[in-house]
This record gives structure tokens, C-alpha cells and sequence, in this order.
């Protein structure tokens, strides 16, 4: 029997349809490559083996550069950690992100690259080592863990709040235990380990005695080798797409800058950028300039995911495959000599092998530097190519005034105080007395400053007297010889009391400098709590967080600081001085008029009192 032929395949296109739609409906999610993301906090690129530092001790990080793709010219956004991250983990730029400096917060509006990966079905999580990248600076979003747990314990180490690279590989890896070998995840892992002060553990100690910079830099690479067996031992070695980045560089001298944060010379702002996975091909060395906020679209697109519509970035993936990136300009900049110094802010960017350094509130003159044959930046080319300045300068400009989504074309009140918590409002306040000084110009005596306050700060105060005087000696009655004495009479007041006044009279002079500075306030506050006044300090300490609510670590130090007076209103009490305990309680709910545990706190000392 033969069926009618029209109406069979009208019912067999019907139901071809059915399977078609039931089929899709049923079918397993497209797998999708998992992504770890690794950041090196303060990590030169020339200090890795891959990008030519012999001896380097970082087999690890080179095997992937060997394995994946390398770029030669990469550069972050800013010389400083929060501001980088927010630029790495959104692909904007800072006045898109509006985080310019340590303790701001990242505003809600950026998205974040946990949130695109969490929305498209990822787990994610996160394992920052230090303090400038707590959860409550807002780069938590979009994680299902950010674990910034840091150890209370202090050591000769660990001088500040930090994890090392063993603990926190050790941490991540324990989550990916814990993990379903059948989800896709995003999980980033911070190392803070090259930060400064540099001393690295045995035997790296021993081993890069003369260069403890590099030997932390070596101790980091053995535990990015753990935590990529790791990888490989959850089964997702071959599914797993590995992004190395640096957030800044550590200049260690050069230019007359002994860290980072205030020049923005290759030292500080190139970065290593190394990526491995199953859609790069091994080997690949890119030269041209790449920022860091291309990572974002990169990760995305080789993971086929969409790229917010505000990321300033480009994606990498057509270099990966051979074809060259975009002819662009690479911008970046630090506000960091403005917002701590009163000094100029600087703004540079790079294109077609050109950088550009301008300095726009200081009248030093402007730097042009030819990367290729000046990796170094020694030989300002400015005078020889004014054309080439005058290009740069003008798309600096252009680049600078470019209308962004979500700009308001006047300023209120509240728009004011948003633009100064992006720093263009910032009081003046310059530590040597003179502002809008260009920062080369100040970073050598603020280095004398940094290694005075080391000294003071590792105990060793008497050794930093000689840098302290020399400070006076170069720069009379300036903002940071007041400091450094001051700062300097706190410390030694633990033995001789009666400097005590002198280094309160030291830093009023300082905070009468820059009245509106709160980390000069902050200092004055200090003089009060040594001298065992307390309601004042607590009073100045809570003027100086009030004077700048952008300021999130000054908030942290100060809800600290309501448990430590609270301490010590007991230790007051047990002490029979029960004048002085009331006087700093009744401060706290002055201050604190909410907290439920000052207002019970003051109405039991008060029962007591009136009860006696």
C-alpha cells in the first residue's frame, strides 16, 4: 500500500517541527569553557622570565606564556590597586568607574565581569589577599563567594592585613573541591605577595637575599604551579581558560620613585598579560599595546558571551587568531600626587609606539618618549617631535572631554559631591609647601618621608631621625617635615611622654596646611588618643571621616575604632576613673546617637551614677 505523498509530508514536516522544538528543549546546556583569572598585585613585567628577566625563578608563569598567548605592551589603567581591579573586572576606564584611588568604592552602575558569568549560569568566586580590595569596596558583585578573610596576626611578614600565596591558593583550591565538575565556574585569585615590604619566606629568602623583591615574585609563581595542578586535577584542565594579569608594576627606583602610585612611567603602568586555553594557540607573542580593561571583552567573547555595552575595552580574540588589534590609543593616568599631595595629576597615553605624559596643573613641560628604542623613558623626545606632542596632546584631550552615558550637563549639590569623591574637587594640600608641583619633582623627598615612616612604624623610630631632619633641612616649615616630627614624637611618646604636646603642635601645623586633608586630620586625631584624650579624638577621627565619605577605609578604621573606645571605656572603669569612662561614652553617643550598644553602655554608667 502506497500512502498519498502530499499528505505524508505535510504530517512529516509537522512533526519533524515537534522533534526539532522538543529537541532543543531537551538538550544539555552548550558546555562552555570555564575561566580562572589570576591578578599579581604589584608585578613588573620585565621581572618574569617569559618577558626576558633571567634567572626569574617563575617556571610557572612562563610555561604559560609558552602554552598561551603573551602581549609584550601591555598597560594598566592606574598605578594603584582598587583603581585597577575596578578597571580590569569591568573593562572601563577610571572616569567610568569612578574609583580613582584606594578606599573609594566602585559605584553600582559599572557591570562587573562576575556578574556576566554568574547571569549566564557560572559559579563564581573570589579570593582577594589585602585589604585594598575588601568586599565593601564594591568589587564583590556577582560572586557567589568573596572571600577576603585576612589574618588578625601581625609578624615580621605580615607588617599589614594580608594573605599569603600559600594560604590563599591553599583557600581557593579548597573550594574547588567543593565544586560539581560538571559547572562552569569564574574564579579569580589575587596574590598581594610583591607588595612592598618584600620578604619572602625560606628559603626565597636565602635564595634572592639580594633581591627580596624577586624572591617574592618567585615564591608566588610555586603556589600559581599549585594552583594550576589544582585545576588540572578537578578535571578542568582542558576546559579551563587561564588570564594572568598584573593591577601596576613597582618602580624600585627608577625616576625617583620607590614604589608606585604617583608616576606613571613604564615601571609602574606596563603589565604582564598571559593567556592560555583551548582557543589560543601556544606560543603567540603580541606586540601591540593592549590595556588592561581588554580583558574583560576578550574573556567574554572567547567564552561566547556578551559584552556589556559600556566596556571602553577591546577584545583580544582577532589578535589571538593572528589578526592585529585596532590602531588605538592606550590612556591611563594616576590622580594619586592630586588627591594625597596637592600635586599635579597625570594623564598619559600611548599609540604607535609614542607615549605621552602631561602633567595639566604643573608648569614643568610635558614628556614624549619613542617606547620602541626607550623602553626606559630616559630620553624625553619632546622637543624633537612638537608635531607628534601636539597629536597626542589633542587626543589626550578628546579622550579626556568625550561625553560618557550617564553624564549630567550641570552640577547640583549632589553631583558636586560625587565629582569631588572622584577627586576633581579635592582640597590642595601639598607636603612641600608648594602645590600643583610636578610629581617628579617631589617624589624623592616623599621617598625620605615613606622610609622615615617605615622606620617609625617597624619600631626603629630613632633611625628614622636622621631622614626627618633631612627632610627639614630641604624643605623648611613644609607639610611633611611637620608630619614626619609629629608622626615621629607619637611613636617615641611610648617611652618619654613628654613629647606628646610637641607632636600634637606638629601635626596641627601639618592639618593647618591642608585643613580639608582627613588623612591629616587623621593624624591629629592620633595625637589626642596618645595623649589620653579621647572624647577629642574621637571627635577629629569622626570629622575626618565625615569629610570624606568616599574615603570606605577611613569608615573601616573608624567602626573599628568605636570597639576599641568602647574597650576602653571598661578599662577605664576597672581602672576607678569613672569621670574619664563617662566623658568618652557620652562622646560615643554623641557621635554614634544609633548604636545600640553605646546608648546601653551610657544609660548603665548613668543608673549607677545616680544610684550611688
Amino acid at each position: 500500500m502506497r500512502f498519498h505523498e502530499p499528505a505524508w509530508g505535510k504530517i512529516g514536516w509537522i512533526l519533524a517541527a515537534i522533534l526539532l522544538v522538543l529537541g532543543i528543549a531537551c538538550a544539555p546546556p552548550m558546555e562552555r569553557s570555564s575561566v580562572l583569572l589570576i591578578t599579581l598585585d604589584t608585578t613588573r613585567a620585565d621581572r618574569l622570565g617569559a618577558y626576558g628577566k633571567e634567572q626569574a625563578g617563575t617556571r610557572n608563569l612562563d610555561a604559560l606564556a609558552r602554552e598561551g598567548a603573551l602581549f609584550e605592551w601591555a598597560f594598566t589603567t592606574v598605578p594603584i590597586t582598587l583603581p585597577a581591579h575596578a578597571s580590569i573586572l569591568t573593562g572601563t576606564y577610571p572616569d567610568r568607574h569612578g574609583v580613582h584611588d584606594n578606599g573609594w568604592a566602585l559605584p553600582p552602575e559599572p557591570v562587573t565581569l562576575a556578574e556576566v558569568f554568574r547571569d549566564a549560569g557560572y559559579r563564581t568566586a573570589a579570593f582577594v589577599s589585602a585589604f585594598p580590595l575588601y568586599s565593601r569596596f564594591g568589587l564583590d558583585r556577582g560572586f557567589e563567594v568573596y572571600d577576603d578573610t585576612l589574618p588578625a596576626q601581625r609578624s615580621a611578614r605580615r607588617s599589614v592585613q594580608q594573605r599569603f600565596a600559600q594560604e590563599v591558593v591553599e583557600d581557593a583550591s579548597a573550594w574547588l573541591t567543593e565544586m560539581d565538575p560538571e559547572d562552569p565556574f569564574f574564579l579569580w585569585v589575587h596574590f598581594y605577595d610583591p607588595h612592598n615590604s618584600y620578604l619572602p619566606p625560606p628559603p626565597y629568602t636565602q635564595w634572592y637575599a639580594s633581591d627580596l623583591y624577586q624572591g617574592e615574585i618567585a615564591y608566588m609563581d610555586e603556589w600559581i604551579g599549585k594552583l594550576i595542578k589544582k585545576i588540572e586535577e578537578s578535571g578542568h584542565a582542558e576546559d579551563t581558560i587561564i588570564a594572568v594579569v598584573a593591577d601596576h608594576g613597582e618602580s624600585l627606583g627608577e625616576h625617583g620613585e620607590r614604589t608606585h602610585a604617583e608616576l606613571i612611567y613604564n615601571s609602574t603602568m606596563r603589565v604582564p598579560l598571559i593567556l592560555r586555553g583551548a582557543p589560543i594557540e601556544a606560543g603567540s607573542r603580541i606586540s601591540d599595546p593592549v590595556s588592561v580593561v581588554d580583558l574583560l571583552p576578550t574573556l567574554l567573547e572567547l567564552v561566547s558571551l556578551e559584552v556589556p555595552k559600556e566596556v571602553q575595552g577591546t577584545s583580544l580574540a582577532p589578535a589571538l587568531r593572528g589578526d592585529p588589534p585596532p590602531s588605538r590609543s592606550i590612556y591611563f593616568e594616576s590622580l594619586y600626587s592630586r588627591l594625597h599631595h596637592g600635586w599635579s595629576e597625570l594623564r598619559s597615553i600611548v599609540r604607535e609606539g609614542w607615549k605621552y605624559i602631561e602633567a595639566p596643573a604643573a608648569t614643568g613641560e610635558s614628556e614624549l618618549y619613542a617606547l620602541t628604542e626607550d623602553p626606559d623613558e630616559l630620553n624625553n623626545r619632546i622637543a624633537e617631535h612638537p608635531e607628534v606632542a601636539r597629536q597626542l596632546r589633542n587626543e589626550l584631550h578628546a579622550q579626556r572631554t568625550q561625553p560618557t552615558p550617564g553624564s549630567r550637563p550641570s552640577l547640583g549639590e549632589e553631583e558636586q559631591q560625587q565629582l569631588e569623591a572622584l577627586g576633581y574637587l579635592t582640597t590642595k594640600s601639598s607636603p612641600l609647601g608648594e602645590d600643583d608641583l610636578h610629581p617628579r619633582d617631589g617624589v624623592r623627598v616623599f621617598a625620605l618621608y615613606q622610609d622615615a615612616v617605615d622606620r617609625i612604624q617597624g619600631n626603629r623610630p630613632r633611625l628614622a631621625l636622621p631622614l626627618i631632619e633631612k627632610i627639614e633641612r630641604e624643605y623648611p616649615g613644609s607639610l611633611l617635615a611637620h608630619k614626619a616630627r609629629g608622626r615621629f614624637w607619637i611613636e617615641l611618646g611610648e617611652e618619654d611622654p613628654s613629647v606628646l604636646p610637641g607632636a600634637l603642635k606638629e601635626l596641627e601645623a601639618a592639618l593647618s596646611m591642608a585643613p580639608d586633608n582627613p588623612d591629616e586630620i587623621r593624624y591629629v586625631a592620633e595625637a589626642h588618643f596618645a595623649l589620653g584624650d579621647w572624647p577629642t579624638g574621637l571627635r577629629v577621627f569622626a570629622e575626618a571621616t565625615r569629610s570624606a565619605p568616599h574615603r570606605a577605609d577611613l569608615r573601616n578604621d573608624y567602626d573599628g575604632l568605636i570597639d576599641e573606645a568602647l574597650g576602653h571605656v571598661e578599662s577605664l572603669e576597672r581602672a576607678q576613673r569613672g569621670d574619664e569612662a563617662l566623658a568618652v561614652a557620652e562622646t560615643l553617643a554623641e557621635l554614634e546617637p544609633e548604636d545600640s550598644r553605646v546608648l546601653r553602655r551610657v544609660r548603665s554608667m548613668r543608673r549607677e551614677r545616680e544610684t550611688r
